[in-house]
């Protein structure tokens, strides 16, 4: 029944308008929105209010009411965690995904592979998914947000997308790039020496051919009238086979039938790999030494053509060195135009101990920055690498440092990204299933004159 007076049409015009005026605006997903969501959820309220005194039915508005506030309520904490880690909201509710490193690495710290739970929980539930395969009885809830992963990536058009493996165990399953672009950027956050160096794509298993320099131009004084001396660059090639890197993991069955635990899974699996592949990467690198253990390639400190600068006789350690040493590491990098962007490589230990040397009038070749200047050790920015010789390995003639620029030096190519797959058999008597992730990588010497190791001395 209405009450007199009440204008059931022009209230439910009024409600319609008010709803639709909300979804437009969760649509935009931006922050500067939700003052005018909160006035749109009390104007629905108030016209809610109005139409229960004339409608006898309302119970449903009523309960939409509820659930609508408390969309409003999750998607404010959402924006808060977000905010909280650092991040933005895009177009369309979507997270920007960190460009930092330093982002990258507070994520990474805090165990989350993914920026949001709910990304980690679909993750979790396509790895529970392509694990137990399509006879298990996984629960309901676990197969609906699987089947919406592939969904959602055939949807968006990435079908055809080169950075999206079929998995081959399972019929086709797509490895979405919602996943695949995330682990990645990860894995290139943790890594300290391999992003530093030239990334290249590689079309495909076999082997792609780049450019390699020899030789630059060179410039003459010319009179007026004169015709310039030719000169040409020299060029070489560098040819690069991807090898194949992987972790191999199992997880309890019982994790995998429990939806609680999708978000646990998706994170733990997510950030383990990442970890392991940077490590792999940084190690082969730099330590390389041709053999299967650095998949066949030779690192920066394994190199018979990267030059070698010894510190003066009588510096066999690292607390033996002087500044006169860490000098001369500039003044021996073989070709200038490797400076501008040079940089130290070393391990923390190393670069503690360099820490201690003074000059003979007393000054430090480690200067920890201030007023807009980053910390530099001997005018020159510094990594830390993990995989790079520590202090208490470096005795006579060893190399304790590389200086340079990597960018110039070093090639890293890779094919397309990180690849998850599962088998259901591999620990079957362990009741446990096997997670492997797998990349495809090539890693070159591009310009051996861009780089120089710094080694104590032989005696």
């Amino acid at each position: 029944m209405v009450k007199k007076g009440t204008n059931m049409k022009a209230t439910l015009e009024k409600l319609t308008n008010i709803s639709t005026a909300m979804g437009d605006e969760l649509a935009k997903g931006t922050d500067a929105d939700f003052g005018k969501l909160t006035q749109l959820a009390k104007d629905h309220a108030l016209a809610i209010k109005e139409a229960g005194g004339g409608v006898a039915e309302t119970e449903d508005l009523a309960k939409q009411m509820i659930e609508l506030k408390a969309g409003l309520d999750s998607t404010a904490r959402q924006v808060a965690e977000i905010r909280a880690l650092g991040l933005k909201m895009g177009p369309a509710g979507g997270v920007r995904v960190p460009s930092g490193r330093a982002q990258r690495l507070e994520m990474l710290a805090d165990k989350r592979a993914f920026l949001s739970d709910d990304t980690a929980k679909r993750f979790g539930a396509w790895v529970a998914t392509r694990i137990a395969g399509r006879n298990v009885d996984l629960p309901k809830r676990i197969k609906e947000i699987a089947a919406d992963v592939v969904k959602q990536s055939k949807a968006q058009g990435q079908a055809k997308d080169a950075d999206i493996d079929y998995g081959s165990t399972t019929g086709g399953e797509l490895m979405s790039n919602e996943f695949r672009a995330e682990l990645i950027r990860n894995v290139e956050a943790v890594g300290s020496v391999f992003p530093l160096c030239r990334r290249v794509p590689l079309g495909t298993m076999g082997t792609t051919t780049w450019p390699k320099r020899t030789g630059g131009l060179t410039s003459y004084w010319t009179d007026l009238a004169a015709a310039i001396k030719r000169s040409g660059i020299a060029f070489t090639t560098v040819t690069m086979t991807p090898k194949k890197v992987g972790t191999l993991t199992a997880i309890p069955n019982e994790m995998l039938l429990d939806p609680g635990l999708l978000v646990a899974i998706g994170q733990l699996v997510g950030v383990e790999i990442v970890y392991a592949m940077a490590d792999r990467l940084d190690h082969t690198v730099l330590n390389g030494d041709g053999t299967a253990d650095h998949g066949g390639f030779t690192g920066i400190f394994e190199s018979a053509t990267i030059a070698s600068e010894a510190a003066a006789s009588g510096n066999t350690t690292i607390a033996t060195l002087d500044a006169a040493d860490i000098d001369n590491i500039l003044a021996a990098l073989p070709k200038g135009y490797a400076l501008p962007n040079a940089r130290w490589v070393q391990s923390l230990s190393v670069l503690m101990g360099i820490r201690a040397i003074r000059t003979t009038n007393g000054d430090s070749v480690f200067d920890k920055g201030g007023s807009g200047y980053l910390p530099n050790l001997d005018g020159y920015p510094f990594t830390v690498a993990t995989r790079a010789p520590t202090k208490a390995a470096v005795t006579t003639g060893l190399a304790y440092a590389v200086f340079g620029d990597f960018r110039m030096a070093m090639y890293v190519g890779m094919i397309g990204a990180i690849r998850i797959d599962r088998s259901a058999h591999a620990y079957f008597a362990e009741d446990m299933a096997a997670v492997r992730s797998t990349m495809h990588v090539a890693i070159a010497e591009a310009d051996a004159d861009a780089l120089v190791i710094a080694k104590t001395a032989e005696s």
